[in-house]
């Protein structure tokens, strides 16, 4: 069952809060920025941050990662004219070490901005046309929260795994063995059968491409 709950409701209700300095770095993408973040037709906030912000975890070094909604498509006014803004407002760093040990550059995924408030992505994987649609196509359950910072959307598989930190596989073609030890390593364990299952679908796509 997908739900929408307002944010700060349903962080309280986990004993954590919206605090002022990350509503501020909500407000400073919507007004400041201007990235109109709306729940039911995007832009939307989703990603690593959300689940911190969810876990009551600090957001200082973390990535604040917008994913575009159809109206956003490559090619568009939309996304020319958000791009030539955030270029003007927050020039795109030309390298930078990734969480990954990857040198981030602006790639086909997204495009990286240095900002007031830290890093921002503009994710454009795809463009997606609802929160049902985006929350779709992460490949950890526990990924599956997108807000605009009113609202919060989300599968209700995504709350029980988060709280009972599970790792359970949702989309199989986004799997990629950094982000499986990546939440290992905060504490998530994988659900009966999910570690073979991860290393089976990653060696399968390894000798596909070799």
């Amino acid at each position: 069952m997908f739900k929408f709950e307002n944010l700060s409701k349903f962080l309280s209700k986990r004993g954590t809060y919206l605090k002022s300095d990350v509503l501020d770095k909500i407000n400073y993408i919507k007004h400041e920025l201007n990235i109109p973040l709306n729940i039911d037709e995007g832009p939307w906030m989703a990603g690593g941050s959300i689940i911190k912000l969810i876990l009551g975890r600090d957001l200082d070094n973390s990535d604040l990662d917008v994913f575009l909604s159809k109206g956003y498509n490559e090619g568009g006014g939309h996304f020319k004219d958000l791009d030539e803004r955030l270029t003007r407002i927050a020039p795109k760093p030309k390298r930078r070490s990734s969480a990954y040990g990857m040198p981030r550059v602006e790639t086909s995924y997204a495009f990286t901005y240095q900002t007031d408030i830290g890093k921002l992505q503009l994710i454009h994987r795809a463009h997606y046309e609802s929160p049902h649609e985006l929350l779709g196509d992460f490949d950890f359950t526990i990924c599956q929260f997108a807000t605009d910072g009113i609202t919060i959307a989300f599968p209700e598989q995504a709350i029980e795994d988060l709280n009972n930190r599970r790792l359970r596989l949702h989309m199989v073609s986004r799997i990629h063995i950094s982000r499986f030890h990546k939440y290992t390593s905060l504490g998530f364990v994988p659900i009966p059968g999910e570690s073979l299952k991860i290393h089976q679908l990653l060696r399968t796509q390894t000798n596909g491409t070799s």
